[in-house]
């Protein structure tokens, strides 16, 4: 398989599922959209320097980035430390969970979740 071939088949099993766990957090459109097409513009970007064995194990790297780029921006927004998501070493599941959480929820509770964001 090319890299192309392999960026395109994680990109389809993933993109919907991180998506949906950036926009959960952030609740704006642009912003989820931002950070899930940065994960993947960095992970095409990893590609080309990772060994064949490595290609196998592309969610790995491509959750780690998705870490990585979430605590950015958490970063960005809060200008502490304070929420961070280092100790959470498989990023991967955290994301399902949460997403699998969010969707599992009626919409009165998801409403009652949001408006105690603000």
């Amino acid at each position: 398989m090319h890299h192309e071939q392999i960026i395109e088949e994680v990109y389809r099993q993933n993109v919907e599922k991180l998506y949906k766990f950036f926009y959960f957090k952030v609740l704006h459109k642009q912003t989820a959209e931002d950070l899930t097409s940065d994960t993947f513009m960095a992970l095409a970007e990893k590609i080309p320097t990772l060994d064949k064995k490595d290609t196998d194990s592309l969610e790995k790297y491509l959750y780690g980035i998705a870490k990585n780029k979430w605590n950015l921006y958490l970063r960005k927004k809060y200008k502490t430390g304070e929420f961070d998501t280092e100790d959470i070493d498989d990023f991967s599941h955290y994301v399902q969970e949460e997403v699998a959480e969010m969707e599992g929820r009626s919409l009165k509770e998801r409403a009652i979740y949001f408006i105690n964001l603000l």
